[in-house]
């Protein structure tokens, strides 16, 4: 069993001056900041699950800049900050993913996030992030297995005036700025806008480049503008862009037997990204429940570049990219809170375009090292008399990879209720049925030139000028239904606090390895040198017979060749690249106590969570690059606990813990 641990400690004095008048001012992060929330009624303090709020003043003190930053103040919440934006993984409570799909949701301002291209982005105009804890699949769909991540950009209705941020360190000589303005016109139309910038140096020395390996720019803005022409409709729109530019993937080379103090790699390696976010959020009040139609847009195009051997030598590189867009709708109606049965009803949909191309290119070191792989496949003819045999791959580079779509087509209804069977005991029922539809296209193609000789006494067989051109071609999809049900019961100690347990299935959805294809050309590639081989072998040898070859030395060299392996039969795709969906069971039991008048907030929880086809990320059989394979089952659990203690506004004290 794998075992985490996570211990914060933070103690903060946000100011030395003590203030008597507001000694006994403790601030309630959930009345002071407004935020839409279309699928809860009530506090997320009162709701049977585990959460963590992170104000924009929690962001301050702790210095959060990014979503990596996150980690430090949430218990069980791990996003390791490597390689580079590309490459954000979110893990809660021990499940998460590396690559391919996410385990972990992330929303801004109610609109999804589905690609983790997408999830590393400066949080410097963020109200408030809401971390949800444990399965979120029946209100929250795809990606919400282990979690889900609310970022809330602050509104212009509820602040106004103009924030500027400036900071600067050594080291890496990282500088950041950002400035934005909110302003409220009137009781009926509020706008903001605002932009930043963030640079650094790099810390990593490349000693073969002479110059820093993770030097990094990004900048972006965003434009909000809320109208309410009338007391029960809201219009929400905002328009966000994000650019970074960085280098990455600051990698060591530390064995056991040998280490580096820099990094040795060649190839620059890099990541460019450029990401257009916008929505719109619509909500109409009626008497007895809220609507709101959420609509969504993504586009996000980026560049990966890696020298993916990390040396000083040519041997290769792996370069991706992607063009995604996403238009996602939401609409939910839920009932107004105080009401003996309170539900929440939903549809969504969402439709994904994403383009990949991702080049895996063999420069003289992996043309050398393909060319001992093939040469190693040969057989040793020595007691048939031909002392040796073997190709010469005469290109000065070799790509493999390809270009491939692979569009994503979801839907879903969910229902949840809330029954309060007494004042202090109530219960939660809930349901999604959701439904997904994937495909793969592809075209994989790969060209290889080569020469062949055979050593057979005194008529050695020679052919030049070979080529190898094998393609991989085609379209896979898949269909999923699924049914995501959710239970929980509450019972309220006192208006600030409750014990709490819950039991919720997750769903993680299925996929395509599309890195697998450079290993698929590779096997492919190997058999049409084979075939290439024996074909103009033949043909020479028929040339030969026809000049007078004596026919013990023509089956000589026949013999020879048909000892030459074939390459093996072609690897079906469906079953090499594809991956199935995960399924999980969590338990939990909790309790959310505000004791000392909301002075003292301690949290605690213990779950259990089953997985079924859990998704793990593996190196390919030829270590360029790795997949996703479903291997089986598993069973983690764990504990964590959070106390937080504000003796007045400018003190406090936050520890957090969490095992799995």
């Amino acid at each position: 069993m794998k075992k985490t641990f996570i211990l914060s400690l933070i103690l903060t004095m946000i100011n030395g001056q003590w203030s008597m008048v507001n000694a006994q001012r403790v601030i309630d992060i959930e009345e002071a900041v407004v935020i839409a929330t279309p699928k809860e009624s009530g506090k997320l303090r009162q709701q049977p699950s585990a959460v963590s709020l992170i104000s924009q003043q929690d962001m301050l003190r702790y210095g959060i800049n990014s979503p990596k930053g996150v980690s430090m103040v949430v218990p069980n919440l791990f996003i390791p900050d490597y390689g580079s934006r590309l490459t954000t993984a979110i893990y809660i409570r021990g499940i998460g993913s590396r690559i391919n799909t996410p385990a972990v949701g992330l929303y801004v301002d109610n609109i999804p996030y589905y690609n983790m291209s997408a999830f590393d982005f400066n949080l410097y105009d963020v109200e408030r992030i809401d971390v949800l804890r444990g399965p979120q699949g029946t209100l929250y769909g795809r990606n919400s297995m282990g979690g889900l991540l609310r970022v809330n950009t602050r509104s212009p209705f509820y602040y106004q005036g103009t924030d500027l941020k400036l900071s600067a360190a050594t080291g890496d000589w990282h500088r950041r700025a950002s400035l934005t303005h909110y302003h409220r016109i009137s009781n009926r139309f509020a706008f903001s806008a605002g932009g930043y910038y963030d640079g650094s140096n790099g810390f990593w020395y490349n000693s073969t480049r002479r110059e820093r390996q993770d030097k990094m720019n990004s900048g972006g803005g965003r434009l909000r503008a809320i109208l309410k022409p009338t007391t029960k409709l809201s219009l929400d729109a905002s328009l966000a862009y994000d650019y970074t530019h960085e280098g990455g993937y600051p990698y060591i080379l530390d064995n056991g037997a040998e280490t580096t103090d820099h990094v040795l790699s060649n190839d620059k390696s890099s990541y460019q990204r450029g990401m257009l976010n916008g929505g719109l959020n619509i909500e109409w009040k009626a008497k007895n429940f809220i609507l709101n139609a959420v609509t969504g847009v993504q586009h996000l195009q980026d560049r990966m570049f890696l020298d993916q051997d990390f040396t000083a030598d040519s041997v290769y590189t792996l370069e991706q990219k992607q063009r995604l867009i996403i238009l996602s709708e939401e609409i939910t109606a839920k009932s107004i809170v105080n009401r003996k049965w309170s539900m929440v009803n939903g549809l969504s949909t969402a439709k994904q375009w994403l383009r990949t191309q991702g080049p895996v290119t063999f420069k003289a070191g992996g043309i050398d090292m393909l060319e001992n792989n093939i040469n190693g496949y040969m057989p040793d003819l020595s007691a048939r008399g031909i002392s040796s045999m073997g190709v010469d791959i005469t290109d000065n580079e070799f790509v493999t990879g390809g270009t491939f779509q692979t569009p994503l087509w979801n839907m879903a209804a969910f229902h949840q209720s809330t029954i309060n069977i007494t004042d202090r005991l109530s219960a939660t029922l809930g349901v999604r049925l959701d439904y997904e539809h994937n495909s793969l296209t592809y075209n994989a193609p790969a060209l290889l030139n080569y020469n062949f000789t055979m050593q057979s006494g005194r008529m050695p067989l020679n052919l030049n000028g070979l080529e190898a051109a094998p393609l991989y071609e085609g379209k896979i999809k898949k269909d999923y239904f699924e049914v995501l049900p959710k239970t929980s019961i509450k019972y309220t100690l006192n208006s600030q606090s409750i014990i709490y347990a819950s039991a919720a299935k997750g769903l993680r959805p299925g996929g395509y390895n599309v890195q697998m294809f450079s290993d698929l050309l590779q096997g492919a590639m190997r058999s049409s040198m084979m075939q290439g081989i024996k074909d103009g072998a033949n043909e020479t040898l028929n040339q030969y017979a026809q000049m007078g070859m004596p026919e013990r030395v023509i089956q000589m060299i026949q013999a020879g060749l048909d000892q030459m392996p074939t390459g093996g039969e072609a690897a079906n795709v469906n079953d090499v690249v594809t991956y199935k969906p995960e399924y999980s069971w969590t338990y939990e039991l909790g309790t959310k106590l505000s004791l000392m008048d909301n002075r003292l907030q301690v949290d605690g929880a213990t779950f259990l969570t089953t997985v079924r086809n859990q998704q793990i990320a593996r190196f390919a059989d030829t270590g360029l690059g790795r997949m996703m394979v479903n291997a089986g089952r598993s069973r983690s659990w764990g504990i964590e606990a959070s106390v937080r203690y504000t003796p007045d506004d400018h003190l406090t004290a936050w520890a957090n813990y969490g095992f799995t």
